[in-house]
C-alpha cells in the first residue's frame, strides 16, 4: 500500500495516519465540485428531455402559457441574520435553499420561453403577489383564506379547494387579463 508523501504517522501504529488539512480540503472541494457539476448536468438534461421540449406536440393546443414570476434569488436568501439579530431555523432554510436551487426553475423557464417563441406561442409571467391568498371564485383577498399550507377556504363566499389549484386559477385569470387587454403587463 502506497502512502502520499505528506502523510505522517502520529503514533507507533502504522495505520494511524494524520492527513494534512489542505490535502483533505482540496480533495473534498474537488469531489463537491464534480458532484455539483453532475447535478447541474442532470437538471439540464431533465429539463431538455421532460420539460418544454415535449411542448412541440402540445403547442397547437397551448398558444398561451402563464407562469408565476417567482424571484428565486429572494426565495433562496440566507436566514443566518446578523450578530445582533441571529437567524432562526438556519439549517432548515439552508436545506430548503439547496432544494430550490437544484430544481433548475430558471432553465425550465428559459427553455419554455424559447420553445414557445419558436412555435409561435406566448409566455406570460404574472407577479406572484396574492395569488395564493385571493379567492378564485369571488376575488376576495385575505390572509385567512389560507387556513393551512394545502387548503384554501374563502372567508367571504365559503369556496374551498386545494391551495395550489386556487393559485393556478388566479394565475391563469391574471394571464388572460394581460393577454386580452394588457392589464398589468409585466
Amino acid at each position: 500500500m502506497a502512502y502520499h508523501p505528506s502523510h505522517q504517522r502520529i503514533t507507533g501504529n502504522p495505520w494511524a495516519l494524520q492527513y494534512p488539512v489542505r490535502v483533505l480540503t482540496v480533495d473534498r472541494a474537488t469531489k463537491v465540485a464534480k458532484i455539483t457539476a453532475l447535478v447541474t448536468l442532470a437538471v439540464h438534461d431533465s429539463v431538455l428531455k421532460n420539460g418544454p421540449c415535449k411542448l412541440r406536440g402540445e403547442s397547437k393546443n397551448h398558444a398561451l402559457v402563464v407562469i408565476e414570476d417567482l424571484k428565486v434569488r429572494n426565495m433562496s436568501r440566507s436566514a443566518s441574520g446578523t450578530v445582533e439579530a441571529p437567524g432562526k431555523c438556519v439549517r432548515a432554510k439552508s436545506s430548503l435553499n439547496k432544494s430550490i436551487l437544484d430544481q433548475g426553475w430558471y432553465e425550465f423557464r428559459r427553455q419554455l420561453a424559447y420553445k414557445l417563441a419558436w412555435l409561435g406561442g406566448t409566455l406570460l409571467a404574472i407577479p406572484p403577489q396574492y395569488t395564493s391568498q385571493k379567492c378564485s371564485r369571488c376575488g376576495c383577498v385575505d390572509k385567512k383564506n389560507r387556513p393551512s399550507q394545502a387548503r384554501c377556504k374563502c372567508t367571504a363566499c365559503g369556496f374551498e379547494c386545494n391551495a395550489d389549484y386556487n393559485a393556478a386559477l388566479n394565475i391563469l385569470a391574471a394571464g388572460h387579463a394581460v393577454s386580452a387587454c394588457g392589464a398589468g403587463r409585466v
